[in-house]
């Protein structure tokens, strides 16, 4: 506690050397909180709820590419968005997106952030490693649900990649981005959608009987998998159920949160079955080509965990039976699968 203490008045010093007495908000923001081992505490830490260490590998990430970054910060700069103010990171997790966002250098600072002090220390190595450490890029432990801790109107920009579908309150969440957001900053996420996610799920239930007709009946474990799938689509999708203790909350609906930035005096477009890293060199077309096969079947592996045998199987006798989804996709005119939404504060 006293070196903490002593570290927080050493930084809040320094902060006010640096920005003098008339120092702003967004100058000074970080050292308005406890400082452990240079990360501000702005909430209190809370582990993932599954081991840090292994998470790139259970889903397969190179975090040290920088294109997802260097996408989002991209995609922000070519959408109009303010860029003299700092640009906060909520949920850097092994810090897939952090490292081209730092990288792209298109903000003057860098706050990157995470509930968890373990994933803040995976990316802070991974952003070492990348030789970009520095005054300009600082770190916190953060709770998105503690956005509103943060002063108004001191970011340019407040990115999230698969971070907002675990917020509970996301109505809330929304509102307090607005808030910290200068005139003409930005908010953008990227995250899952109803629309193909309930279309997986409603599929889901006839990938025994096809696979059983192949001669390749299911195992009653692997029976069980696809279950839990089928339950796991419904229950994200649901709106009459608790959802406080789940680990993964939430299927987004475009015109809903449309509608939501509108509330709180975003600006808000979508850019359907686009990741981060599709952006690095312009905002993509609308109506772009995408794989509701090789999604399904990624969703089923990655975020299922489910076993190669099953996966194999999906993806050779079940993923035929898709085929109109499939060609609709290509050409741009299947379902939502995902997304990249790009708030933007009106000026």
């Amino acid at each position: 506690m006293l070196d903490n203490l002593l570290s927080r008045l050493g930084m809040a010093q320094t902060a006010r050397r640096l920005g003098g007495a008339g120092a702003t908000a967004e100058a000074t923001w970080p050292y308005a909180f406890p400082i452990s081992d240079g990360v501000a505490l702005i909430s209190d830490p809370r582990a993932f709820a599954h081991d840090e260490g292994a998470y790139d590998a259970q889903y397969a990430n190179d975090a040290d590419r920088p294109e997802v970054g260097r996408g989002a910060a991209a995609l922000a700069r070519d959408m109009g968005g303010d860029l003299d103010g700092p640009a906060l990171e909520v949920g850097a997790g092994t810090g897939l997106l952090s490292v081209g966002l730092v990288a792209g250098g298109v903000y003057p600072s860098v706050v990157l952030t995470d509930p968890s002090p373990r994933f803040v220390e995976i990316t802070r190595r991974k952003i070492a490693r990348a030789g970009l450490d520095g005054p300009a890029v600082r770190y916190a432990v953060l709770r998105a649900e503690d956005l509103g801790r943060l002063p108004a109107g001191a970011l340019s920009l407040v990115v999230l990649r698969s971070v907002l579908h675990h917020v509970l309150d996301v109505e809330r969440f929304v509102a307090e981005a607005a808030r910290s957001l200068r005139p003409g900053g930005i908010l953008t996420f990227q995250e899952p959608c109803a629309e193909g996610n309930v279309l997986m799920g409603a599929l889901a239930p006839f990938v025994p009987m096809v696979l059983e007709q192949e001669g390749r009946p299911l195992s009653p474990r692997h029976q069980a998998q696809l279950q839990l799938f089928i339950d796991t689509m419904r229950f994200y999708a649901r709106r009459d159920v608790d959802k406080a203790a789940a680990e993964d909350k939430h299927l987004f609906r475009p015109d809903e949160l449309m509608q939501l930035g509108r509330r709180f005096g975003l600006e808000v477009e979508f850019l359907p079955n686009t990741v981060f890293e599709d952006c690095v060199h312009g905002v993509p077309p609308r109506r772009r080509p995408a794989s509701f096969v090789t999604f399904f079947r990624d969703y089923l592996r990655y975020c299922m965990s489910f076993d190669t045998e099953l996966v194999d199987a999906f993806a050779e006798c079940f993923a035929p039976h898709c085929a109109m989804v499939e060609e609709l996709s290509q050409t741009g005119d299947g379902p939502a699968m995902h997304g990249v939404f790009v708030c933007r504060r009106r000026r």
